[in-house]
């Protein structure tokens, strides 16, 4: 091997299954209770039904090209502006939920335990652990 570190099928999986629930329990509570209500739990379900398929692809996809990357498959199997496409609104989007996870994560030890402590001061320790 050159260096590169390869996830498995089933790593990929797990990483994809461990944020959308790591956004479910940390920032989804607040949200849910203030829009939906009692149905919130519904919200959820159906998030997790529509997330499914997509979940089954990159693992069947994975699985199929096991020596390359999730982008490098994107590519070679959507062609280039595609799989760049998709690439880049995957990454935004995990980008998005850490940035919210991070902030939601902040906020709870900031009421909880730090109040005295400025918001900006403990998302900058954070991101450096």
């Amino acid at each position: 091997m050159t260096g590169q570190v390869r996830i498995e099928p089933m790593q990929a999986a797990a990483l994809i299954i461990s944020g959308i629930l790591g956004k479910v329990f940390i920032a989804f509570p607040g949200a849910l209770s203030r829009e939906a209500g009692p149905a919130g739990w519904l919200v959820i379900t159906l998030a997790a039904l529509f997330t499914l398929p997509a979940l089954l692809a990159i693992i069947a996809l994975s699985s199929r090209f096991p020596s390359r990357s999730l982008p490098e498959v994107f590519d070679h199997v959507m062609g280039r502006p595609l799989g760049l496409a998709l690439t880049l609104i995957i990454s935004g989007s995990f980008h998005a939920v850490g940035s919210l996870v991070t902030r939601e994560f902040a906020e709870s030890n900031q009421v909880g335990i730090l109040p005295e402590t400025p918001l900006s001061a403990l998302i900058f320790v954070m991101l450096l652990m």
